[in-house]
C-alpha cells in the first residue's frame, strides 16, 4: 500500500493519481460518484472498484433515472 500526501481536495486527489506511483485497484464511494471525470482519469490509471465512469455519469442525468426508475 502506498500512501500519499495530499489535500482533501478532488483536485488534489486527481494530481495524485496521475502522479508516478503504481497502484492497480481503487476503491470509491459517494463523494467521487459526483465527479465522473475524476473516474475517468483513475480508470486509465488502474481498476475501479465500484460502477464504472459512463454508468455514474448516466445515472446523473434525470432522464437517464426516468428510465430505470420506471
Amino acid at each position: 500500500m502506498v500512501r500519499l500526501a495530499v489535500g482533501r481536495t478532488t483536485a488534489d486527489l486527481g494530481r495524485a493519481a496521475l502522479a508516478r506511483h503504481d497502484w492497480g485497484a481503487c476503491a470509491f464511494t459517494g463523494g467521487l460518484e459526483n465527479r465522473p471525470g475524476l473516474l475517468r482519469c483513475l480508470s486509465r490509471r488502474g481498476s475501479l472498484l465500484g460502477p464504472a465512469p459512463k454508468d455514474v455519469a448516466a445515472l446523473r442525468r434525470p432522464d437517464a433515472r426516468q428510465v430505470v426508475l420506471t
